[in-house]
């Protein structure tokens, strides 16, 4: 049986819509969307960004979202814990999103730091079946282009990036529904980078463009590295 996935994003929860209440109306669509998950058996979640429609959501805001994620968090699909990845989007607060990630359930994942884009959550369905999904939070064109441009350099210093988990044997799949490739996009121009004399492969230059197309291409590119 093959692996199941739904990808979602931009729940908004405590959006106001011309001075209306948005907040009884999300909570019917999470209830429908956790029951959907539970009538098509499906094994990981993907939430790609804005949660919350705001930095600083209201405490009903808060309130709802900690209910779905604690029954979403008890799921359990085909004898297996429901996998469930989370990034934050540009409306969310990534700080706040991630806080307390590491005492959360091992079934969930909150990938909310740069630094960890090039390491992919492994999940695994109840035959055995591997996936390595690659979570992309939202990217600041201001604030990401320097954690990207040392990753980069970081990577070409050591002629390439080796991962504790090993992902070689696994499915590959990116929370934004782009797929992931073998052959990285170059961040500079058309001749940037250099070649690795000992390995024969091309390292990308290291400068970005200030555009969040620029910063997707490097970010891409650190996590198909």
């Amino acid at each position: 049986m093959r692996m199941r996935v739904l990808h979602t994003s931009d729940w908004h929860i405590g959006r106001r819509f011309k001075g209306v209440d948005l907040l009884d109306y999300q909570r019917k669509a999470l209830e429908w969307l956790v029951s959907l998950i539970e009538r098509e058996r499906v094994d990981v979640l993907c939430v790609a960004g804005d949660v919350y429609d705001a930095p600083r959501p209201s405490a009903e805001a808060v309130r709802l979202f900690n209910e779905i994620f604690q029954r979403l968090g008890l799921m359990e699909i085909n004898g297996h814990a429901l996998q469930i990845v989370f990034t934050p989007g540009n409306h969310d607060s990534a700080a706040r999103l991630g806080f307390g990630a590491a005492l959360m359930r091992p079934n969930v994942h909150m990938r909310c730091d740069i630094a960890g884009i090039g390491t992919p959550v492994m999940v695994e369905s109840a035959d055995g079946e591997r996936l390595a999904v690659y979570a992309l939070p939202y990217l600041d064109p201001d604030l990401a282009r320097p954690a990207l441009q040392s990753l980069l350099g970081t990577m070409a210093d050591g002629c390439g990036r080796a991962d504790a988990t090993d992902s070689r044997d696994a499915d590959m799949v990116g929370t934004s529904g782009i797929a992931e490739s073998s052959d990285a996009p170059e961040t500079g121009g058309r001749n940037a980078g250099s070649h690795d004399m000992r390995t024969g492969k091309r390292h990308a230059g290291h400068t970005i463009q200030r555009s969040h197309e620029g910063v997707m291409r490097a970010a891409l590119q650190v996590a198909t590295a």
